[in-house]
């Protein structure tokens, strides 16, 4: 039995999926992939848009932080959060030709625990198996 807030992990899901449209010029592709990889269930969204310029690889997760012309800058900030409430991690790699990769593993350890979700009290505590990386790197 897997236990995960479906309508949490479907915005996860339905954010990335936006993100990547609005990225991209008309006529190109949005790939979507799911695996189970190393004990993890596993969802990639992949787009050939302009990609994430060097100076921002660090803020794409913050609160707030966007390059668009409207929007709050919550969506990925919001989506690692609920990642990480899942005991999942998310990240993203540049695409070699261009675009970025965004994946999302949700281990099945956490996936056979109740969701729990966590308040402003819990905000920079390290949750257990909560830690996420960045075009490669741990944050």
């Amino acid at each position: 039995m897997v236990f995960a807030d479906r309508n949490k992990v479907k915005r996860v899901f339905l954010n990335l999926v936006n993100n990547a449209i609005q990225a991209f010029p008309c006529g190109e592709k949005v790939s979507v992939r799911t695996f189970a990889e190393k004990g993890a269930a596993v969802f990639q969204v992949i787009d050939r848009g302009c990609g994430i310029e060097p100076e921002h690889l660090e803020s794409v997760f913050h609160p707030f932080f966007t390059t668009k012309k409207s929007g709050t800058g919550l969506g990925l900030g919001i989506a690692k959060k609920i990642v990480e409430a899942h005991g999942g991690k998310i990240s993203f790699r540049l695409n070699r030709d261009k675009g970025v990769t965004f994946t999302v593993a949700l281990s099945s350890k956490a996936l056979n625990r109740p969701y729990q979700e966590t308040g402003p009290e819990d905000e920079g505590k390290e949750k257990e198996g909560g830690e996420s990386s960045r075009a490669s790197k741990e944050t």
